[in-house]
């Protein structure tokens, strides 16, 4: 809802009392950030969050794979027991899982249980600042040349700007130690300072890529015209906070030169002074406390050369009252509403944690203009990347939840395209208010280009991806709720869905709705069921399955096998493969995920290469929700791309001897462990699930699990006795009328 006039009085009140320094950006990534992290996390931002009161910085290390760190800040907020803190880790990595116990079968989540807790949780209580063995961290990406000839900014150059008299070598050799860390653990590519001939200003001396500028004064200039033509011209004024900054001026951030005592190194020196000085450290100027620094600056400050605002194509944009200062939006500023609708169509994206940032997508994503310095920008794309929020959508709405119904992304097209492919998700589990935006198109993997700072190039081909609200039950699991996706089950369900989303996307763009090039579903967790009833109605040309077999998965199997057999054939007589089938399972799925393998793997030994690559089943190492994140884009990429942590099973032969051996005395959860913490302790019951409500479900007689082969619990495995399908007999898929 969009602020009243007199909430727009109250909020630039709070803004006036922030006041951006022009000749420091560290607000960027400090004090306003750090404060925002350091508060408690609500219950509804994160479903870990109504099990453990801790602040934001604990949820966003974990999201970034800082085990450690989280462990570290959640005992500095009194979380302390060895147990409470794995269950953290654990449920963040599962969260379908929170409040409940491990069966004795469930021997991966057990021993995923004790390594988290042995070589995560008892390391960083006692200040060793090992690295967490799951997920390992994505390698950094090489450093390649950048405009300036430097791929970095050495350590030789740092000074002390904090105060004068606490200056001694040590300090400053622990400095270095510090800068070279951060440096390493900063992923993407090093970019150097811009050649000023790349440079334009936007306005107020801030300045950006030349392509970016214009098209930022381009988009000041009609949301002024808008204030204009609805009367608020005199009530509010908009601008630019923040623009391009060079490698050096972050570098002087970096150091404190230019933050005034409110950030850089001197300004988290002296906050983590009295953590480093912890017996756990071994001194507060030890490797280990210079590991923690590192890791603790940042949460809120770049390395030079590895900034948002170091490639000229972001901006932070304000908005204030008429006669005050300009302060950050939010997200229910006049400017947010507004970019919200409209930024789309001056190329600009945003950031999805801070909605004053705001991105400038080049045309193909090529940012070699910039490094050599042309003066020439280039040609506009007819259709610039975009995204659409549906609030109501009438196939959808028998599905009770939170509005929107469905959220649409597409990118850069050279022309309205005759034909798109689309890319349809089904999400998991989530809270009774989810929202799409709020909870769910992050994890979706429906990004079309790199995500959190990854190399690589995203995808190319003209794509529209779809993400509809599933169907709120009001049954309970664990600590989250069920959504189905009746509407889209039936036999017209999917194609209405597509055809609904080329209708929108067409209005927005404009031209008539293009028709369907290529079809790839994918699903993440709890949407993996929904997924297995469509493939027995529709044939798509593509899935990818994001840690959500928790179930027989026979239909994919039959699925992946006539479709490897039809690549076969095509390469057979010199075509390409056209089908893929990528799944990636963790602790919880492993079993299902396995028992696809095997049922697979008979066509696959008879394909050549080029099949083999783009079908496979991989075992991840990386957390529950980051698996879509990180796999999603590439798997629109390159279907056949190698992806990091993660590994390709042996065949299923049965398990070598003492694989499953696990003293069951240390299983975690389990009845007598449960006793052991008393009876105050907040375990839920294993089998716990309950229908919280009825109301809004009738209207559906197909239920969530349409055979009793699908109504296992979550994260059961396969009994030796369940048998899957031979694959002889060939499915004919009826789908709908399609676009």
């Amino acid at each position: 809802m969009e602020l009243t006039v007199e909430e727009e009085a109250e909020e630039f009140e709070a803004y006036d009392a922030f006041e951006p320094s022009f000749e420091a950006d560290a607000y960027d990534e400090a004090e306003s950030a750090e404060d925002r992290l350091l508060e408690e996390a609500p219950a509804g931002e994160h479903p870990l969050a109504a099990v453990f009161t801790l602040p934001r910085l604990a949820f966003d290390a974990m999201a970034r794979g800082g085990w450690a760190t989280a462990v570290a800040t959640a005992a500095g907020a009194g979380l302390r027991d060895v147990n409470q803190l794995t269950n953290m880790v654990f449920w963040f990595r599962h969260p379908q899982l929170i409040g409940q116990k491990l069966r004795p079968d469930q021997r991966d989540l057990a021993r995923e249980w004790l390594r988290i807790r042995d070589e995560v949780v008892r390391p960083a209580l006692a200040g060793d600042q090992r690295p967490a063995p799951t997920p390992s961290p994505s390698p950094a990406a090489p450093l390649t040349p950048s405009a300036g000839g430097r791929t970095s900014i050495p350590p030789d150059g740092l000074e002390w700007f904090g105060p004068p008299g606490q200056k001694t070598p040590e300090l400053m050799a622990f400095m270095r130690k510090v800068y070279d860390l951060h440096v390493r653990r900063s992923r993407g590519n090093f970019v150097d300072t811009l050649p000023r001939s790349a440079l334009d200003d936007v306005e107020d001396g801030h300045k950006a890529r030349k392509d970016a500028a214009a098209k930022a004064r381009e988009l000041l200039a009609a949301a002024r015209a808008k204030l204009a033509a609805e009367g608020r011209s005199g009530e509010i004024r908009i601008g630019v906070l923040s623009g391009y900054r060079s490698a050096d001026r972050q570098f002087a951030i970096w150091q404190g030169q230019t933050t005034k005592g409110r950030g850089g190194f001197p300004h988290y020196y002296a906050k983590t002074r009295e953590a480093r000085r912890s017996a756990k450290y071994g001194g507060e100027h030890s490797d280990a406390a210079a590991a923690y620094l590192a890791q603790y600056m940042g949460q809120y400050v770049a390395a030079p050369g590895y900034s948002n605002h170091q490639d000229g194509l972001a901006l932070d944009l304000g908005i204030g009252a008429a006669t005050g200062r300009l302060g950050r939006l939010s997200e229910r500023s006049w400017l947010y509403k507004w970019l919200k609708d409209n930024a789309h169509i001056y190329r600009f994206k945003p950031l999805a944690s801070e909605a004053w940032h705001w991105t400038f997508q080049p045309a193909g994503g090529s940012q070699q203009e910039a490094v050599q310095g042309s003066s020439e920008a280039p040609a506009s794309s007819a259709i610039p990347a975009g995204r659409l929020e549906v609030d109501r959508l009438p196939l959808l709405a028998a599905h009770r939840g939170q509005a929107p119904d469905l959220v649409l992304r597409w990118n850069d097209m050279p022309a309205v395209p005759a034909e798109i492919d689309v890319a349809v998700h089904l999400h998991g589990y989530s809270w009774a208010k989810m929202t799409l935006p709020q909870h769910m198109e992050v994890w979706s993997g429906l990004d079309l280009a790199a995500v959190d700072g990854a190399s690589g190039t995203g995808r190319t081909r003209p794509t529209l991806t779809v993400l509809p609200r599933g169907h709120f039950t009001g049954v309970k699991s664990g600590r989250i709720y069920r959504y189905t996706f009746p509407a889209l089950v039936t036999e017209d369900g999917l194609p209405a869905l597509v055809r609904a989303a080329l209708d929108r996307f067409a209005a927005r763009v404009g031209g008539t709705p293009p028709k369907v090039g290529r079809l790839i579903l994918t699903a993440h967790s709890g949407g993996g069921a929904p997924l297995m009833q469509i493939l027995r109605r529709h044939d798509p040309h593509e899935v990818h399955v994001f840690d959500g077999l928790y179930q027989d998965a026979s239909a994919l199997a039959d699925w992946a096998r006539r479709h490897i057999r039809a690549d076969r054939a095509t390469v057979q007589a010199g075509g390409a493969p056209a089908g893929a089938m990528r799944v990636f399972a963790g602790p919880s799925t492993k079993g299902y995920s396995l028992r696809l393998h095997g049922a697979i793997a008979a066509e696959l030994r008879a394909a050549p290469p080029s099949v083999q690559a783009r079908y496979r089943v991989e075992l991840s190492r990386l957390g529950h929700w980051q698996i879509a994140r990180q796999y999603g884009w590439r798997m629109l990429a390159d279907p056949s791309a190698d992806v990091p942590d993660s590994a390709r099973p042996a065949p299923a032969r049965g398990a070598p001897a003492g694989e499953l051996e696990l003293d069951t005395t240390e299983m975690p959860f389990l009845p007598q462990e449960a006793e052991e913490f008393g009876e105050d302790e907040d375990w839920a019951s294993a089998d716990e699930e309950t229908e919280l409500e009825t109301e809004g479900a009738a209207g559906f007689g197909e239920p969530e699990f349409e055979e009793p082969r699908f109504q296992g619990a979550e994260g059961e495995e396969p009994g030796s006795g369940e048998a899957w399908g031979t694959g002889l007999e060939e499915l004919e898929p009826t789908s709908g009328e399609w676009p």
